[in-house]
């Protein structure tokens, strides 16, 4: 990827392109592409370096609640976990219910472990963009 190739994204994008290439200790060459997608139902870039993925969030402001609604959705695989987690005995259903569970799954360990980053860890850009390594 080269500089003129980011004329392509908005002024914002590219500041926060640019300082995830900073963060990360990258150069601009090193990426091999950028696109725009959404995940949960929240606008993204998703880069890709070499089998790395990494993702920018452009607002978390709203991402608790977005993951909340793709948890409790019946779509999603959160109904089976808390079926399998109340048959081995780890969840009472009497006292926890399946919000109440999902609830504790993001206080306890985190956005980062629902939306499966490499390591469970994000870091912070500007405004109220996070970014984190998927892969």
């Amino acid at each position: 990827m080269n500089v003129g190739d980011l004329l392509e994204f908005t002024l914002d994008e590219r500041k926060l392109i640019l300082e995830f290439v900073k963060s990360e200790s990258l150069t601009l060459d090193e990426i091999d592409s950028i696109e725009n997608t959404d995940m949960y139902d929240l606008d993204c870039l998703e880069i890709e370096i070499g089998n790395q993925e990494y993702y920018i969030i452009l607002d978390d402001t709203i991402l608790d609640d977005k993951l909340l609604d793709y948890m409790k959705d019946e779509g999603s695989e959160y109904p089976y976990f808390y079926t399998q987690a109340i048959e081995a005995k780890t969840v009472d259903p009497v006292y926890t219910c399946f919000t109440d569970w999902i609830e504790q799954i993001i206080q306890y360990d985190g956005w980062e472990s629902v939306v499966g980053t490499y390591d469970g860890s994000s870091c912070e850009l500007s405004g109220n963009a996070v970014y984190f390594r998927r892969n």
